[in-house]
């Protein structure tokens, strides 16, 4: 299982005029593709990458692509390849299309038995009925080469009345035993209270929802922001960054907490700094890498896009 990696601050390509870019080792296999893409794509902003028998799966996403009259629609690219080949398969957009949905500003992909599966946040997703409101959202999109099937995992979530969400600024995924389970935050669901983080589980166009809060949280929390998905055995884990959070004294700290998934519950135990400062952001990202008899979790600092 791959989970996303979030890089608001990629670099720019010196042959590319200043356009968004992602630099691997396979860099020029990939310019020509890289060079359609306007300076505004945000092309490279967020990549995910699995392995699918003897291919490397490339993911990334251009979260400001215009698609046809939808400015900002976003729009995820998927190459496949190995040693210097790196060709493209598939243009992957919003099945309700818009603009300014922000479709790829995460991504997160898995590979298993030759299928691909990848999440794809889409947090700038909006109604205008009854009123104009953000509520965010995931797609899971299954599939290989040029082909692939989409559902949208949170048309059955409940938003909270009043409140402007961003589901899916940072998602996660993973498959085991044939059930995938799709990690998604919540960032701005704490406006008035703390944030949270949805997690999704199932196959097919099956979905069970539930939604996971900081235990110990209080309002203005930043819980959720970085999310990773993994397994310890039959058990699902989830690590959840908090950039900022309150204690009952009003102080401010930041951390890091793991669930683990025991039947329909999730147990959280926190794993904190132990040293640096509040401001440095740690939390900020996080990656799980899962053996068969334990879980490892890394810890990385990245740049949040605003």
């Amino acid at each position: 299982m791959e989970e996303h990696t979030h890089h608001p601050d990629a670099p720019i390509d010196p042959l590319s005029n200043g356009r968004w870019c992602v630099r691997t080792d396979r860099r020029s296999a990939l310019r020509n593709t890289l060079l359609l893409a306007s300076s505004n794509d945000g092309f490279g902003s967020s990549v995910a990458t699995a392995t699918n028998g003897g291919a490397t799966i490339i993911a990334i996403g251009a979260y400001g692509h215009n698609v046809g009259a939808n400015n900002a629609q976003g729009s995820v690219y998927m190459f496949a390849g190995s040693g210097a080949s790196y060709p493209l398969q598939t243009e992957l957009n919003a099945p309700d299309p818009r603009t300014t949905l922000s479709f790829g500003q995460s991504v997160a992909l898995a590979s298993n038995s030759g299928t691909n599966t990848l999440a794809v946040g889409v947090p700038d997703s909006y109604s205008f009925s009854p009123a104009f409101h953000t509520f965010g959202g995931v797609m899971i999109f299954t599939g290989s080469g040029t082909s692939y099937s989409a559902v949208n995992l949170s048309a059955s979530l409940a938003y909270q009345p009043g409140v402007q969400h961003h589901v899916g600024f940072s998602v996660a995924v993973g498959v085991l035993n044939g059930v995938t389970t799709v990690a998604a935050d919540d960032p701005s669901n704490g406006e008035s209270h703390e944030s949270a983080v949805f997690l999704f589980a199932g196959s097919g166009a099956s979905y069970t929802a539930t939604k996971i809060t900081d235990a110990g949280g209080y309002a203005g929390d930043q819980f959720s922001g970085s999310v990773a998905v993994g397994y310890s055995y039959s058990q699902t884990l989830i690590a959840v960054g908090v950039a900022f959070e309150f204690n009952s004294t009003g102080s401010a700290a930041d951390g890091v907490l793991l669930f683990t998934q025991t039947g329909t519950t999730y147990t959280e135990s926190s794993l904190p700094r132990t040293n640096g400062t509040l401001g440095d952001h740690y939390g900020s990202g996080v990656a799980i890498q899962a053996a068969a008899t334990s879980s490892r979790m890394a810890r990385r600092s990245h740049r949040r896009s605003p």
